[in-house]
This record gives structure tokens, C-alpha cells and sequence, in this order.
């Protein structure tokens, strides 16, 4: 048996892009399109809300900040746990609760609940989106070896930025 060191970038960088990375590519952006377009929708019916719950704007206030606090916790706290239990495991485990969540905040019946549902909300939607952009990052050195034989020899670079960029932008 001999021990032969494996250059692994390379290695990935000589292997075309199949079906299944371009699959968890599109997952992964429709992941980070549903948390833009939860905070979107905040911001869309809060007028309604508060009218209807008899509330002023800066009491209203705090049920709109909790969705971002929650964003904030989950994204500090998903990391460790990724690298523990798994990418994948975290992933769909806050998908599912992100998705659980943001249906039964249709259902708070009085600004503390959705407090609290959005504060949850928010937690599942930070857990996803760390792991949404390490897939993507991680294949990027795949997709680089796609143009590198029309490109130039910092395509690989290129790829990174722009599957980067592309995440981190939504």
C-alpha cells in the first residue's frame, strides 16, 4: 500500500459538473430567495397589522426586530453545529423549521406571539442560510473547471466570487 498525497482542489477542479450540484445549487438558492422574500412580507403587512391590532409603529417595533435577532443567533450558532451533526442534517432541519414557522405566524393571534413565532422564525432562517452559502462555495471549484478551458487561468477565482457574491447578496 503506498501513501500518495492527493491534491484535492485538483481533483475537484477535473471533474465536470453533474446534475446533482447544479440541483443542490438551485435548492440553495430558492432557500435564500424564501428568506428575502419572508422579510419582504414583514414588511409588506405590518401596516395592516397594525392597524388591525390597534398598535403604534414603535410598538410594532420589536416583533419586526425579532425576526433579525433570531437571523443573527441562528447564524452564529448553525456553524458548530454543521460541522457536529453535518451540513445536510442542519440544512433540512431548519428548512423544515423555517417553513413550520413562518406558516403558524399567519396564525398569531396578538403581537407577542409573533414575536416570539418570528424570533423562531428567524433562528431556523439563520441556521439555513450559513450552510445555503458554504454548498454552493464548496462547488465552486467544480463549476471553475467548466470554463477553464475558455477562460482565463484565474477562472477558478472568478467562480468563487461570483458564487459568493451571488449568495451573500440575496
Amino acid at each position: 500500500m503506498r501513501n500518495e498525497t492527493v491534491d484535492i482542489k485538483a481533483w475537484i477542479d477535473n471533474r465536470p459538473v453533474g446534475r446533482y450540484q447544479w440541483l443542490i445549487m438551485g435548492l440553495c438558492f430558492f432557500i435564500v430567495l424564501f428568506d428575502g422574500f419572508d422579510v419582504a412580507v414583514m414588511g409588506f403587512i405590518a401596516p395592516s397589522l397594525i392597524q388591525e391590532w390597534g398598535l403604534s409603529k414603535a410598538a410594532f417595533g420589536p416583533v419586526m426586530s425579532a425576526g433579525m435577532v433570531g437571523l443573527a443567533i441562528g447564524a452564529l450558532t448553525a456553524g458548530p453545529y454543521a460541522d457536529r451533526l453535518g451540513r445536510k442534517k442542519v440544512l433540512l432541519t431548519a428548512v423544515t423549521g423555517f417553513s413550520v414557522l413562518s406558516l403558524l405566524c399567519a396564525f398569531a393571534r396578538n403581537p407577542y406571539e409573533l414575536a416570539a413565532l418570528r424570533l423562531l422564525t428567524g433562528v431556523a432562517l439563520g441556521a439555513a442560510l450559513p450552510n445555503t452559502t458554504t454548498l454552493p462555495w464548496v462547488s465552486a471549484s467544480t463549476w471553475a473547471s467548466m470554463s477553464r478551458k475558455r477562460a482565463s487561468p484565474s477562472a477558478s477565482k472568478n467562480w468563487r466570487m461570483l458564487v459568493f457574491s451571488t449568495c451573500s447578496s440575496w
